[in-house]
C-alpha cells in the first residue's frame, strides 16, 4: 500500500469527519498566507506537526523525511531570494567581489528569504496534516455533500488509484533493481532507468486490467456510488 494512504487510513484521527481535518488544515493556510510573520508561521508548523505526529499518531522519522524533497527546492529558492548583486558593498551585509560589482546578503534579502522558509514551511506542514490524516474515500464524501459534480469526484478517485498503482510499481522495481546491483555504476544505471521505465509502463497497464475487470466482477457501469 502507498505509504501515505496508509498512513491516512491508519491513524488515530482517521475517524473524525473530513470537515474537521481539511477545514483545520485550510484555516492554517490561510493563516499563512495572510499574516508576514515568520513567529505566526512557526507556530502553525508546531501546532500542525503536534497534530500530525501526537494526535494522529504518525511515526516522527517518517513525518520527517516527506519533507527532504520540498526542502531542497525551498533551499534554492531561498538562495535567489537572500542573494544579491550590486556594484558597491556598502549595502550588502556580506559580500565577494563579482566581476565588475559585488554580489551578497542584504538586510532585506534575509528577511524575505526568512518569510519564504517559514511560509514555505508551515504551509506544507498544513497541507500534510490534511493528506496524512484524511482517507481518499472521506475526501470522496466531503466533495460529495459540498455538491461538487460527480464526475470531478470520480475522475480524482480514478487519478489517486492510478498514482497509487504506479507508485506501488515503482518502489517494488526499485528494490528488485537495488538487489541486483542496477546502481553500481553510470551506464549500469542508465540501462537500469531504460529498462524499468519500460517494465513499469507494462506492469501499470497490466494492474489496469486487472482493476477494470474487478470492476466488470462488481457491476460496474459508469458511477461510483459515493
Amino acid at each position: 500500500m502507498f505509504e501515505l494512504d496508509q498512513y491516512a487510513q491508519t491513524n488515530r484521527l482517521a475517524p473524525l469527519p473530513a470537515a474537521w481535518k481539511v477545514g483545520a488544515g485550510l484555516g492554517a493556510l490561510l493563516t499563512v498566507i495572510s499574516l508576514d510573520l515568520p513567529a505566526a508561521h512557526a507556530l502553525v508548523l508546531l501546532v500542525m506537526a503536534a497534530l500530525t505526529v501526537g494526535a494522529a499518531g504518525l511515526p516522527l522519522r517518517p513525518y520527517l523525511r516527506l519533507y527532504t524533497i520540498p526542502a531542497s527546492f525551498i533551499a534554492l529558492s531561498l538562495l535567489t531570494v537572500a542573494l544579491s548583486v550590486t556594484r558597491s558593498p556598502e549595502p550588502l551585509l556580506w559580500a565577494v567581489p563579482l566581476g565588475g560589482g559585488f554580489i551578497g546578503l542584504s538586510e532585506s534579502g534575509v528577511d524575505a528569504a526568512l518569510l519564504l522558509f517559514t511560509r514555505s514551511l508551515s504551509g506544507i506542514s498544513a497541507t500534510y496534516f490534511i493528506a496524512l490524516t484524511t482517507p481518499v474515500y472521506q475526501w470522496a464524501g466531503l466533495l460529495h455533500r459540498l455538491k461538487v459534480p460527480r464526475e470531478f469526484t470520480e475522475l480524482t478517485i480514478l487519478v489517486y488509484r492510478f498514482v497509487t498503482i504506479f507508485a506501488e510499481e515503482l518502489d517494488t522495481m526499485r528494490q528488485a533493481s537495488d538487489l541486483k546491483f542496477g546502481q553500481r555504476n553510470p551506464r549500469v544505471m542508465i540501462r537500469s532507468a531504460a529498462a524499468l521505465a519500460g517494465l513499469l509502463f507494462t506492469r501499470v497497464m497490466s494492474s489496469y486490467g486487472s482493476w477494470q475487470r474487478a470492476l466488470e466482477l462488481k457491476l460496474y457501469r459508469g458511477e461510483f456510488h459515493l
